[in-house]
């Protein structure tokens, strides 16, 4: 019985969503994140960041822009304190994503923050 609940606990945990990320950093202008950012010297990493954008209505077949994905990464990462964003990846979102049904796009990356 005790090793059933150990399973059990076990799983639920697996199942849990992390925390949101904070900075110590105070947020930048979205428009001055460069996402063709390669880390210099003493940089400091803040964490993965990534935003999504999805199509305007559920019969819409244009494919959502990942102009539109790159903004909303860029503002993810500007929350942070980030000042660049290295190894920029879009992803197609399916149907069960958070753009619930529609066409969707994500965009991926690693928030950096230059050296004082």
């Amino acid at each position: 019985m005790r090793l059933l609940c150990l399973l059990a606990v076990s799983l639920l945990a697996g199942c849990a969503s992390p925390a949101p990320v904070s900075s110590v950093y105070p947020p930048t202008d979205p428009d001055d994140v460069d996402t063709s950012w390669t880390p210099t010297t003493g940089a400091v990493m803040l964490g993965r960041v990534s935003g999504h954008a999805c199509s305007e209505k559920y019969i819409d077949r244009r494919d959502p822009s990942k102009t539109a994905a790159r903004r909303a990464l860029k503002e993810e990462a500007a929350k942070l304190g980030a000042t660049g964003i290295h190894r920029v990846t879009y992803v197609d979102l399916g149907t069960f994503g958070p753009c619930r049904g529609k066409q969707g796009v994500e965009a991926t990356g690693i928030a950096y923050r230059d050296a004082d």
